[in-house]
């Protein structure tokens, strides 16, 4: 089995072109991007070291993520929004299947299908239910017997016309 090419971290938007981050600069004339501390758009994706695991790189991040937030504070920022970036943590997290934004993209939108479909499938159920019941109540008083009943109940459910006892087929009738 040959492994796919490498198309890019994120899932449907495959990588047009590759270059150094620092082509940037050459491309636009300036460097000033790069030491604004409000340039998000880089994200840092690396390896673990051979006979390190996840739980160690952890608690490496854990332990370098205050000395960086405070590094990359911007001075201008609201004091109210500073302080929420300083209870930022830094994370590993495995990217073997890439990046995507569909799953919070979409997350409210599914909630809201499911439970539509929930609630279509309870009120189908009580229908059915209050369908079986009078489908009982008609077949006691024409006079059949609960087997009888039970019987023209199935077939009339499942597609046939309801049997009357005299044999007569069509819908049931309730009997004043």
């Amino acid at each position: 089995m040959i492994a796919p090419a490498f198309s890019g971290m994120d899932v449907g938007k495959p990588v047009k072109i590759s270059a150094p981050l620092c082509a940037k600069t050459i491309v636009d004339g300036n460097d000033k991007w790069i030491h604004a501390r409000s340039t998000w758009y880089v994200r840092v994706v690396g390896r673990l070291k051979p006979g390190v695991d996840a739980s160690q790189a952890s608690a490496r991040l854990e332990m370098l993520t205050p000395g960086l937030v405070a590094a990359t504070l911007p001075p201008n920022w609201p004091p109210d929004v500073a302080a929420r970036y300083q209870k930022a943590q830094l994370s590993v997290a495995s990217a073997a299947k890439g990046f995507s934004a569909l799953p919070a993209s979409y997350n409210k939108a599914l909630v809201v299908l499911m439970t539509v479909v929930g609630i279509v499938l309870l009120i189908a159920s009580l229908a059915t239910d209050s369908t079986i019941a009078h489908r009982k109540l008609v077949a006691c008083t024409s006079g059949c017997s609960g087997r009888r009943a039970v019987c023209h109940m199935g077939q009339s459910s499942a597609g046939a016309h309801y049997v009357h006892p005299d044999g007569r087929r069509g819908r049931p009738r309730s009997v004043a």
